[in-house]
């Protein structure tokens, strides 16, 4: 069963939650069909390793459980990122 939607835009990324306590809500019980955001389809599957989605969160940042992959929108700049660095000397 499906416990995780993710927007299938990478620029969006949004993610639905579909525990409910200690229930799961059935997709079809949704009433969204596609990203309130972006208006994109929904997928269960991680975008990186498309394993059914399992999330961990660390910092405030999601990642797929199982390839450790980000899962914030690309160019996305979340908590614990760290700014590129230049190695160029001047």
């Amino acid at each position: 069963m499906e416990h995780f939607l993710v927007c299938t835009n990478p620029k969006c990324r949004s993610i639905v939650n579909l525990r409910d306590g200690a229930q799961v809500l059935e997709r079809s019980k949704i009433v969204i069909d596609e990203c309130p955001e972006c208006g994109s389809p929904w997928s269960s599957h991680c975008p990186s390793c498309a394993r059914p989605l399992e999330i961990i969160e660390i910092g405030g940042r999601s990642f797929c459980l199982h390839c450790n992959g980000p899962l914030q929108p690309e160019g996305a700049r979340g908590p614990g990122r760290l700014p590129k660095i230049s190695l160029n000397r001047t």
